[in-house]
């Protein structure tokens, strides 16, 4: 069972029988404004529109919009009109949920009493926050008027996975010769002391350095385009607004990821570099057809220490997979600054969708983001 915390943890529990709430703090939404209202799922904040409907609160308890918010999780929602029934489905899991009607179904397991039934409101369906809680089991966590709601991945890569494999390119093919590029690639403890990550190292000498690592996705349909939503921790030490020869240590080193249908190849060219052979990246501060600029290596904060801290990353593509249902995800930095840069990437998590007409219009970011 998840838990929720927040400033109105008690409140929740009275008003809905004793259920133990998600991560959230509760502030009715009538005592504070329209732009301080935000919804965060898995790194990613909504866009309020006709189609995700702002929060309200009830009887002290938040009520949340229950499509986009599933969708953003990795569920398909369906409307039974004449019945008035949600279902939510995602691999083995379907729920079944009755405007009016307080009881939340799993199918084949567990019927939930919340307190509160579901509801239409502005044409949407709300349903109380112990919703992902109790019953996706979504870690839920409520800030004064901000929700958050972490959970419902496919897929999460754990750093210590031997199928996570270390890739290096645009280096002289001798890079790893009397240590000049500095480069290592480890499992270590995370600075934040929670759990592993991948620790990346590697000194750049007027090159473009790409450094990564990627991995196989497997268990997906074959040849079947998908909605991919990637999510990762960044850990970097650099404060904003660095200079460096060649280019800033943080805006001048990129972080790209993407999707590729086929294991990366890296080939010699007549300079004896290493580049790919199938991978297109660009270079520096360009998105390639197959990795797209997601961040770089500045801190998000204002902390201007060499402290170590953490960014989440998060972001959609679109991929097909091959005919075994496979394609290969990859993260990496790409460097214009010619210095070294040490990275950690930390609780790497996937969430896939149908690539249907629907699925792409409901994506709450610019349509060009998708454009892999």
């Amino acid at each position: 069972m998840k838990r929720i915390i927040g400033t109105a943890m008690l409140v929740i529990m009275l008003l809905s029988n004793g259920v133990f709430a998600m991560d959230t703090g509760v502030t009715p939404i009538n005592e504070v404004s329209n732009d301080e209202v935000k919804l965060i799922v898995n790194g990613e904040e909504l866009v309020f529109s006709s189609y995700t409907v702002q929060p309200y609160e009830r009887d002290g308890i938040w009520m949340l919009p229950l499509r986009s918010i599933a969708e953003n999780l990795g569920f398909v929602v369906g409307w039974d009109e004449d019945a008035q029934r949600i279902d939510l489905q995602k691999g083995v899991d379907h729920i079944q949920i009755t405007i009016g009607t307080d009881e939340y179904l799993k199918l084949g397991g567990q019927s939930f009493a919340l307190g509160i039934a579901p509801e239409i409101s502005q044409e949407r369906t709300f349903v109380p926050v112990t919703f992902f809680s109790e019953v996706l089991s979504v870690e839920v966590t409520i800030d004064g008027s901000q929700t958050i709601l972490e959970g419902c991945y496919d897929y999460e890569f754990s750093a210590e996975d031997p199928e996570v494999k270390g890739i290096v390119a645009d280096v002289p093919e001798n890079y790893m010769e009397n240590n000049f590029y500095e480069y290592t690639h480890e499992i270590v403890d995370s600075f934040d002391s929670d759990g592993k990550a991948i620790k990346i190292i590697g000194n750049n000498h007027s090159d473009d350095m790409f450094m990564g690592f990627y991995r196989e996705v497997k268990g997906l349909e074959p040849n079947t385009e998908y909605i991919l939503k990637l999510q990762f921790d960044l850990g970097t030490n650099v404060p904003k607004g660095m200079m460096g020869i060649g280019g800033s240590p943080g805006s001048a080193v990129e972080v790209k990821a993407g999707f590729v249908s086929e294991e990366p190849q890296l080939v010699k060219d007549a300079l004896n570099h290493i580049r790919f052979e199938n991978v297109d990246k660009a270079n520096q501060s360009q998105s390639g057809k197959d990795l797209k600029i997601v961040s770089n290596m500045e801190k998000a904060s204002e902390d201007y220490s060499e402290a170590f801290e953490y960014k989440t990353i998060a972001h959609y593509f679109r991929a097909t997979t091959d005919e075994n249902g496979a394609v290969y995800l990859m993260i990496g930095t790409d460097s214009g600054f010619e210095g070294k840069s040490e990275v950690y990437y930390h609780e790497v998590k996937l969430t896939v969708r149908d690539a249907t007409a629907y699925n792409l219009s409901t994506i709450q970011i610019d349509a060009s983001a998708l454009d892999n």
